[in-house]
């Protein structure tokens, strides 16, 4: 899938997740971070931010583990 098509995908996911579930809008919105690798930097940071938090909200660890990652990712990226 091109990097163009998996963000379209990705919003699209998040468009449809209801507000309620937390875990899966946290996942969702990492994920998109992660895909904004080579985008802008500010927008990125948002979202990795924005998946932590909603990871917290939601206490499902996964979730947590997960947004971390993506957020350690996008931290490392703008050291490059």
């Amino acid at each position: 899938m091109a990097d163009d098509e998996l963000r379209a995908a990705l919003e699209a996911g998040l468009a449809a997740v209801p507000p309620g579930d937390l875990a899966l809008r946290a996942r969702l919105t990492g994920r998109l971070a992660a895909a904004l690798l080579q985008g802008p930097a500010d927008r990125r940071a948002v979202l990795a931010e924005e998946a932590v938090e909603l990871a917290r909200a939601s206490s499902d660890p996964r979730a947590l583990a997960e947004t971390l990652l993506w957020r350690h990712q996008d931290l490392l990226a703008l050291g490059d």
